[in-house]
């Protein structure tokens, strides 16, 4: 290896954010299953509340969205193979969202059960390669079986690890990759919580977060997500107020080797603003030239 070639790895590896300033965002892949064939599982009531929130919230970081609704396995088979052959070369990165039933390892499709492995196994570097290097978030609300998380009182003096009850160790299999983000509303064995009201309080509370915060590092916005739900959302019987109040947390798998931050998109006309001179008509009078 020559000189100037080790100098190069070398700036690489003291590059510690994911390079945000792409042309374009990316795309935002939005799944939405609310009806199921022949009654095989219940209508998923209130996930327009959700849908309607993530396009409001992914459309104001700039993601180029592509919403899908009650689709089958077959729909999202060609869905994924199509999105991944896509050119993301001028995208910062990739996202997808998915809301449905569940149970550990498994998504319901409108017409059956399949491998949550499905999703991200489309967007590997050599499925994908034009995502290679690139941030991949995969964002799952969904139940992961069916136990109900009873709440567990905290003393702020007390170290909070003598508390423990539920290992919180995710049971998803993921590619041996860098790069990927795995966002969970909720652990390996439990129930998600949605109401027909406003929707999930997963979802909810990650768009509020990105709303709030979107240029903050994607894990700390994360952890704040993880927090608020599962300290500030309960599910109580008022009438049976003796009855334990159940809980809900989410959970996170991250592969990701850079600090991923969502800085906002700065348009011709914003630079026009900010540095008092035409960029964009000097940068059109080059290529001109050039042409």
């Amino acid at each position: 290896m020559t000189q100037n070639s080790c100098s190069r790895k070398n700036s690489k590896l003291k590059d510690t954010h994911y390079n945000m300033g792409h042309k374009r965002r990316g795309w935002a892949l939005v799944f939405d299953q609310h009806n199921f064939d022949n009654g095989y599982a219940s209508t998923r009531q209130g996930s327009e509340h959700d849908r309607a929130r993530l396009n409001q919230t992914l459309s104001a970081m700039d993601f180029q969205i592509e919403m899908h609704e009650d689709s089958t396995l077959a729909e999202i088979e060609c869905t994924l193979k199509e999105m991944s052959a896509r050119d993301h070369s001028d995208c910062d990165c990739f996202l997808l969202v998915f809301m449905s039933h569940g149970l550990e390892g498994k998504l319901a499709a409108r017409d059956q059960i399949f491998d949550v492995s499905l999703l991200w196994h489309s967007f590997t570097p050599e499925v994908s390669p034009s995502l290679k290097g690139k941030p991949k978030i995969f964002v799952l609300q969904s139940c992961q079986g069916h136990g109900r998380q009873k709440g567990v009182w905290i003393e702020t003096s007390r170290d909070e690890d003598d508390e423990k009850e539920i290992e919180l160790v995710p049971s998803y299999q993921i590619p041996e990759r860098a790069d990927f983000l795995l966002a969970l509303s909720t652990i390996p064995g439990f129930v998600s919580y949605r109401s027909i009201a406003i929707g999930s309080p997963f979802i909810q509370a990650l768009c509020e977060e990105l709303d709030k915060r979107g240029n903050d590092d994607m894990l700390t916005m994360m952890t704040s997500v993880i927090r608020e739900v599962a300290i500030n959302f309960n599910i109580c019987n008022p009438q049976r107020p003796s009855d334990p109040c159940y809980k809900q947390l989410p959970s996170l798998i991250s592969t990701l080797i850079k600090t991923l931050k969502f800085p906002k998109k700065v348009k011709c006309d914003d630079r026009r603003k900010r540095k008092g001179k035409d960029i964009c008509e000097k940068y059109s009078k080059k290529k001109r030239k050039k042409l």
